[in-house]
């Protein structure tokens, strides 16, 4: 996983931040991303998207994901979808760790190619849980 803060002037902006996960080796996903809100609607936003974005494509992912939710987090859905990224509801019933139906999954191509749908596969966030109930 790589992080990175965004400066303006020596005033902290906003954070990204990629990781991936072993099973799916072409996909980056997005992660702490956000802007202070006093930075909101300037365009530092699309600068970050824009740089984590860059980053991937030159990783050599070939899709660009990212989770959230249309609850606590509407007006980064309407951003995403201004990013050209495509919606489907996440229903992985196995997966506790999300309320079944409210969890989104992003989706936008680096390689030119349509992405595929993410079709409700493990984000293995349990593994995780077990992992931490282990130590």
């Amino acid at each position: 996983m790589c992080s990175w803060l965004g400066f303006v002037n020596d005033k902290l902006v906003g954070i990204v931040g990629l990781y991936s996960y072993k099973a799916y080796p072409k996909e980056a996903w997005l992660g702490w991303f956000g802007v202070l809100q006093q930075f909101r609607r300037k365009g530092f936003g699309t600068q970050l998207f824009e740089f984590a974005k860059n980053q991937a494509k030159n990783e050599g992912f070939e899709n660009l994901r990212l989770y959230t939710d249309d609850i606590d987090n509407f007006d980064a859905t309407k951003f995403y979808d201004k990013m050209g990224m495509d919606c489907e509801i996440y229903d992985n019933s196995n997966d506790k760790h999300f309320e079944v139906g409210k969890t989104l999954i992003y989706s936008l191509s680096l390689c030119g190619k349509k992405v595929e749908a993410w079709n409700n596969r493990d984000l293995f966030l349990n593994l995780h849980e077990k992992q931490n109930e282990e130590k």
